[in-house]
């Protein structure tokens, strides 16, 4: 190889956009959109950019400073405009936001479920939750509990929700789920069977079908409608003792 060749195979192919944090995030979110989270990595990104991974550190900094921006791109949008005199309909619109953005793109959702991601621009859900919480009029001994239990139940239910199946690429296995399911022992699980014409695949641990192909939306409904119930008997009752 003479050195001219050389000097070109170790520069790698140039990108097709100007490289910077904007196209990187991009580029970044469409990948995790097609492939999921786990088969992410710089060097998969870096590949589909033309690019070594070292120009996408200096520009983005490492891989979950990356993911920290995928998902603070992913969340705008999301906090609706700020009701301090109807928080209610404020967290039902919150959460409705959320979880839409979630089906809209499942592999990110799933990304933001299950690593802890910090980035400027996500603390705007964290700040505007916790406004509404006050102006509802949360004692402020309760608004930490308030708060992670607002976040963590919608984030959770999301999450649980678009979770991927194990056994996905097996054909069998919703066949074989279904039947496993029919034909519970009575006397070992007498509840499951009394309800199973309502819970098979309709339920958490009871199903062979993604959310993101069979949502829950009336239990997500009914999430919501409890969580406001649970605020508005905390605010009733004062602080507690």
């Amino acid at each position: 190889m003479d050195s001219k060749a050389k000097k070109k195979s170790n520069q790698g192919n140039l990108p097709t956009v100007p490289l910077t944090k904007t196209a990187i995030v991009s580029a970044a979110s469409r990948l995790i959109d097609q492939g999921g989270a786990k088969e992410f990595s710089m060097r998969s990104l870096a590949t589909a950019m033309g690019v070594y991974p070292a120009a996408l550190y200096w520009h983005v900094g490492d891989r979950s400073q990356l993911l920290a921006a995928v998902g603070s791109r992913w969340m705008r949008g999301v906090v609706p405009p700020a009701m301090p005199d109807d928080w209610e309909t404020w967290t039902r619109e919150l959460s409705r936001r959320y979880r839409a953005a979630c089906h809209r793109h499942p592999n990110i959702a799933r990304l933001i479920g299950s690593e802890i991601l910090n980035e400027q621009g996500g603390l705007a859900i964290a700040e505007a939750i916790i406004a509404h919480l006050v102006a509802a009029g949360v004692p402020e001994s309760e608004i930490v509990d308030s708060y992670n239990s607002v976040t963590g139940s919608v984030v959770g239910f999301v999450s649980l929700e678009l979770a991927q199946l194990a056994e996905k690429d097996n054909p069998d296995w919703a066949a074989n789920t279904a039947a496993q399911l029919a034909g519970l022992d009575p006397r070992r699980y007498p509840n499951l069977v009394r309800y199973m014409d309502r819970l098979a695949d309709r339920a958490f641990s009871l199903r062979w079908t993604t959310g993101a192909d069979k949502p829950f939306d009336e239990s997500y409904e009914y999430l919501v409608d409890r969580l406001i119930d649970g605020i508005k008997s905390r605010v009733i009752r004062g602080p507690k003792q």
